[in-house]
């Protein structure tokens, strides 16, 4: 469904919905459809509340241990931290009811102004603030300006081929090496990707400022939504999905020694678990969408929630961005004091740095972050209390964070894998090019295959 027809299929309601459902709002003595649900993200959510609320009989397989997914709300410091998505994106959009969703629920959050962060040089200076605002500005506008040179081949393009056109690191200042590294990472945290990986035609030609000014942090538990979803919804744990087979008018759900049967099933797991193989497809997968498999790529976010005995950083901006030395990547902390009051800093590695996260343990990593910190702040005490850290990747049911479109790629390739096969629908953040790598756009996604299971 076109998501600028969302709202409207909304309003008619009945109107849209096969015979079949009209006479069972007539007589509940009907057999309902039967929906099997694989994975409890939001997009499965999304999709078990729109069908629960229309009569069918719905079954929810989930592999992991417990409900939401890639949203994983930590609460062991005292405090909602989110191990996994954290904000509401694009608020104003007309198609994203998100954040009114977690007002309705009580949900706390906070407005983020990205323009709000203390910058550091590689030698622990502060960066003059108005500075690294107005190098951004320019960085750009070289960039717009770059675009009719690079005609007819933008889509062969990095966005790190690009950004080494117009500003490469040679002869900058420390300085100005500071503010063109935190440009690239601002970039990469946006995609969950090394920036020599992702698409140039695909992500430069959009206005990649729009939602400035219009996230908000969660802080209230985003997992609450997720479990408001699921309210009344039979849910199994611990259950992976081996095989799917489409038999006639029937859907069979293969999961370790037990067979799901159904009328139809909605697909909601993540990208690298399609592309992977992991759940076989009986008629096997189309062409055009084995093809989109095999060119979208999943991302890599993870995060290091440091909890220190004190507040040691001065000021309260939303963000601390701090050179590491020892890649572009890992530099931009989330100031969790700023949005809660407590001494925590969380850091964001992504692409290289989150790899890196991944292969070590908790002792190396809080040695990394002190050398780190201590650098930006020399003469303060820095005591660590607590340290969490997510590894996505190890993650056998996530493999990763969010998708994103690599060179070589496009848009379309998010529909072709959206595509059903059948009576087996597909759902999740992969599947919707406008929002992949968002709350809402897998919550969408949840609703758009709902309703086309309700239209039969």
């Amino acid at each position: 469904m076109d998501r600028r027809t969302f709202s409207r299929r909304l309003l008619t309601g009945l109107a849209a919905l096969p015979l079949w459902n009209l006479a069972y709002g007539r007589n509940r003595n009907l057999s309902r459809p039967k929906v099997i649900i694989i994975g409890a993200g939001l997009a499965g959510a999304a999709a078990a509340r729109t069908l629960a609320d229309e009569g069918f009989e719905l079954q929810v397989l989930e592999a992991g241990s417990r409900v939401g997914g890639r949203i994983h709300t930590f609460r062991g410091w005292g405090v909602n931290l989110e191990l996994g998505a954290n904000w509401v994106h694009n608020t104003a959009h007309p198609d994203n009811q998100i954040d009114e969703q977690l007002r309705q629920l009580g949900v706390a959050m906070k407005k983020t102004n990205y323009y709000r962060f203390q910058l550091f040089d590689g030698e622990g200076q502060k960066v003059n603030h108005l500075q690294a605002l107005l190098f951004s500005m320019k960085l750009q506008n070289k960039i717009q300006r770059a675009w009719p040179e690079l005609a007819g081949t933008e889509d062969s393009l990095s966005i790190r081929q690009v950004f080494d056109h117009v500003a490469s690191d040679s002869g900058l200042s420390p300085t100005q090496q500071a503010m063109l590294r935190f440009n690239r990472e601002a970039y990469a945290q946006t995609l969950a990707a090394s920036l020599s990986d992702a698409s140039a035609g695909h992500y430069l030609g959009a206005d990649m400022g729009e939602a400035l000014g219009k996230d908000q942090l969660v802080l209230g538990g985003y997992d609450t939504l997720v479990n408001h979803l699921l309210q009344g919804v039979p849910v199994q744990l611990h259950t992976e999905v081996r095989e799917i087979r489409q038999q006639g008018q029937q859907v069979e759900v293969l999961a370790g020694n037990d067979v799901f049967e159904a009328d139809f099933s909605i697909v909601t797991v993540p990208l690298s678990i399609l592309q992977n193989g992991r759940i076989q497809f009986s008629p096997g997968l189309s062409e055009e969408k084995a093809r989109a498999l095999s060119r979208l790529r999943l991302g890599l976010f993870n995060k290091v929630a440091m909890r220190f005995t004190e507040k040691f950083w001065s000021g309260n901006p939303d963000f601390l961005v701090l050179q590491n030395g020892r890649s572009e990547h890992n530099s931009i902390l989330l100031n969790h004091h700023h949005y809660s009051g407590q001494p925590i800093l969380i850091a964001m590695p992504v692409a290289d740095a989150a790899h890196w996260v991944e292969e070590q343990d908790e002792e190396t990593i809080q040695r990394s972050w002190q050398e780190i910190l201590h650098k930006a702040y020399p003469h303060r005490e820095i005591e660590f209390r607590d340290i969490a850290v997510t590894r996505w990747q190890a993650n056998p049911f996530s493999r990763g964070s969010y998708s994103f479109v690599p060179v070589g790629a496009t848009a379309s390739d998010f529909a072709a894998i959206a595509e059903p096969m059948g009576r087996i629908h597909f759902a999740g953040e992969a599947t919707i090019a406008a929002f992949h790598g968002t709350v809402h756009g897998a919550y969408l996604s949840g609703v758009r295959e709902a309703e086309r299971v309700i239209k039969g």
